[in-house]
């Protein structure tokens, strides 16, 4: 049987974790990213993106997620840093720029995951 997640942001915060450090170290900067749901994340991020998990705090809900030199945090929301009332889509005004080797498989992942584009890249 599985055990419950800890609700309180504090207890989540310390709960323990698995993987390591990334193999290049911590970049210099990380965003962290509060999603509404950690398992419907990661699959875009893994699968469609191609990032892979260094590390993680299952019951914080929390994954840090790399792909060559990019890196960036997953965290379920909890109530702890939300400074206002969080509504979808999150992120609203915010772009990520991302140098990766080859475009081409991102792309043809979010298609055939028909994943829609704001705006194509060029």
């Amino acid at each position: 049987m599985n055990k419950p997640l800890p609700s309180d942001p504090a207890a989540r915060a310390t709960s323990d974790s698995t993987g390591s450090v990334p193999q290049d170290g911590f970049a210099d900067l990380v965003p962290e990213l509060g999603v509404s749901s950690i398992q419907a994340s990661l699959p875009f991020w893994r699968d469609l993106l191609g990032f892979e998990l260094a590390y993680d705090r299952p019951d914080a809900r929390f994954a840090y997620l790399v792909r060559g030199r990019l890196q960036v945090m997953l965290c379920e929301l909890n109530g702890r840093w939300e400074t206002a009332e969080m509504q979808r889509p999150f992120g609203r005004g915010v772009n990520f720029q991302m140098v990766v080797d080859r475009i081409d498989p991102m792309l043809r992942a979010l298609g055939d995951a028909n994943w829609p584009l704001y705006e194509q890249p060029n």
